[in-house]
């Protein structure tokens, strides 16, 4: 009889109503929050199964916040469930951290019947979103490249005075002569406003006599966010 008591305590009653509005409405956010995910995504470690996550990470922490409501029970005992739960999956890109916060966001404020502030939230959080996109907030003014030449002949002095002639952004990393035949590594870097771009500084490196290779590796160039 005291068993019964205690089961009979320790449950919730949950408006089937509000459980279906909350469940819905998180589904609705968490799908527009994918959407907007895919069309700001601009990296290279695209995954479709991240906007199945998006999706349904909300509706799930919104059930588990209407199963526990006020019940100090249920929310050890989540606890402790959760804790045997690992994540393993590793976020390669901080962006996508964002967008599980939110879609987590979403989950807690339907769960906890915010619905409005949650919806009002997720608006504002869509507008500033847009808005660093479209800005291009935080892209690099600048593009750093070396720029390896090998050749053979007596031009290797006159290489760097060329180089630096077009950008005198230009450092040397390395040397290397062997007889005749030479390779320099240089650093370069072009500002993105600048007149000089990369194209510009092989063509002129072309016009030394005894360069016979040309190479221009990006290492930090990276795609826009």
């Amino acid at each position: 009889m005291l068993n019964n008591i205690d089961i009979a305590q320790s449950s919730i009653s949950i408006n089937t109503i509000d459980l279906i509005i909350a469940l819905i409405l998180s589904l609705v956010l968490s799908t527009f929050v994918s959407f907007v995910y895919r069309y700001t995504h601009r990296s290279l470690n695209y995954e479709r199964s991240f906007l199945t996550t998006i999706i349904l990470v909300s509706p799930i922490v919104a059930l588990v916040m209407l199963l526990i409501g006020s019940n100090l029970t249920l929310s050890l005992g989540m606890v402790g469930a959760l804790s045997i739960i690992r994540f393993r999956t590793v976020i390669k890109d901080s962006r996508d951290m964002i967008y599980l916060f939110w879609a987590i966001s979403i989950g807690l404020g339907c769960g906890t019947y915010n619905w409005f502030v949650i919806s009002l939230a997720s608006a504002i959080l869509f507008v500033a979103i847009l808005v660093l996109y479209y800005l291009e907030f935080g892209k690099n003014v600048h593009n750093d490249y070396v720029v390896v030449v090998s050749g053979e002949g007596e031009d290797s002095q006159k290489l760097l005075q060329q180089i630096k002639k077009v950008n005198s952004n230009t450092t040397i990393r390395s040397m290397d002569h062997n007889n005749d035949k030479w390779e320099y590594v240089f650093e370069v870097r072009v500002v993105n406003n600048d007149s000089i771009n990369e194209h510009q500084i092989i063509k002129n490196i072309k016009e030394l006599a005894g360069i016979q290779n040309i190479s221009l590796l990006a290492p930090q160039l990276q795609l826009p966010v």
